[in-house]
C-alpha cells in the first residue's frame, strides 16, 4: 500500500443534517442522493457523527423510530471518527480496520475549533480504484462484523475470507431453496423475499423482528437495510398482493400460492416455531394469505 495523500483518494460529496432533522429527511436524503450515510451537525455548524442506512434500519426496525423522530435521538455520544486532509491512504484504511468501519470523513481545519467536512472516503470505492487490496478489504470487513457481533477479531486475512465466503455461501443456499419451494428463478426469489420479510418487519414488535432477522443469512440482513421503508405502519394483505403480483408479473392466483409457499419454506428455514411466533402478531388477513386461506 502506498502513502498516497487523502487529497489524492475518491471521495464522495458529503450531506450534511442538522441534528434537528429527522429520520425521514435523513432517509429521503440517502435514497435521493443514493449515499449510505449523511453527516450530522449542531446549530453551530460542529459535526458530531455520521448515521448510515445501517443505524436509520435498526432505528426503525427495532428500537421503534418514526419519521418524526429528530436525528439527535440517533446519535451516540461517541467522537466522530474521521481524519484531516493531512492524512494519508495508510492511515485510512488503518482507521477503517481499527474501528470496523467503511467510511471515513476526511476534515479541514478551518479555525482551532471549526473544521469542515471536504469529503468521505469508502472502502467500496477505494477497492474499486485498485488502491486496497482485496485481502486488506476483506479484514475491514471483518472488522466491522466483529465489531457488530461482539467478537473478538480473527487472526488472518485468510480467516476473513473464509468467513466472508460462508456468509455468501449461506445467503445463496437461502435464496435457491426458496426459489425452489416457490418454483421461481433466484432473482424473482430475491425479490419476493426482500418484500415479504420487509412486510413483515414493519408489522411485528421490535423483539420479534429481531428475532426473525437474527435467523436470516448476513448478507439478506444487509440487504434488508436498503429495502425497509420509513413509512407508516400500515401495508395491509391486498397491498402485499397487489405489490407482488406487480414486481413478478404474476396473477393475483399465482402470487397468493407464492406467499403460501414461501411462508411454509421460511419455516423450514428457520428454528421451529419462529413463523407461528411471528403469525400471531400479524394482522388476520396477513396471516390468511401466507397460511392460503
Amino acid at each position: 500500500m502506498t502513502t498516497q495523500s487523502v487529497r489524492m483518494l475518491p471521495m464522495h460529496k458529503p450531506v450534511i443534517l442538522n441534528a434537528s432533522g429527522t429520520v425521514k429527511q435523513a432517509a429521503h436524503a440517502m435514497k435521493s442522493q443514493r449515499i449510505g450515510s449523511v453527516l450530522i451537525n449542531n446549530r453551530d455548524g460542529q459535526l458530531l457523527g455520521i448515521l448510515t442506512d445501517r443505524d436509520l434500519t435498526f432505528a426503525f426496525a427495532f428500537n421503534n423510530a418514526k419519521p418524526d423522530d429528530k436525528l439527535e435521538t440517533l446519535m451516540s455520544s461517541g467522537k466522530l471518527v474521521a481524519v484531516t486532509e493531512n492524512a494519508s491512504l495508510h492511515d485510512v484504511v488503518n482507521l477503517m480496520r481499527e474501528e470496523g468501519i467503511r467510511r471515513v470523513p476526511v476534515l479541514r481545519n478551518e479555525s482551532e475549533t471549526r473544521q469542515r467536512c471536504v469529503g468521505i472516503v469508502t472502502l467500496d470505492d477505494l477497492i474499486k480504484a485498485h488502491l486496497v487490496e482485496i485481502d486488506e478489504g476483506k479484514a475491514i470487513l471483518q472488522s466491522q462484523l466483529d465489531k457488530q457481533t461482539g467478537r473478538r477479531p480473527r487472526a488472518t486475512a485468510r480467516s476473513a475470507f473464509r468467513h466472508q465466503d460462508r456468509r455468501q455461501h449461506s445467503y445463496h443456499r437461502f435464496i435457491s431453496q426458496i426459489a425452489e419451494a416457490t418454483s421461481l428463478s433466484r432473482g424473482e426469489a430475491r425479490i419476493l423475499t426482500l418484500y415479504l420479510i420487509t412486510a413483515i418487519l414493519r408489522k411485528v414488535t421490535p423483539a420479534e423482528g429481531k428475532s426473525l432477522l437474527a435467523q436470516l443469512p448476513y448478507v439478506l440482513q444487509a440487504e434488508l437495510i436498503s429495502e425497509i421503508s420509513f413509512g407508516p405502519n400500515k401495508i395491509t394483505a391486498d397491498e402485499i398482493l397487489e405489490e407482488i403480483s406487480s414486481r413478478l408479473g404474476k396473477t393475483p392466483e399465482v402470487t397468493k400460492s407464492l406467499l403460501s409457499q414461501f411462508w411454509r419454506a421460511l419455516g423450514e428455514l428457520t428454528t421451529v416455531g419462529e413463523t407461528k411466533h411471528v403469525a400471531a402478531q400479524l394482522p388476520k388477513e396477513i396471516n390468511q394469505i401466507f397460511s392460503g386461506l
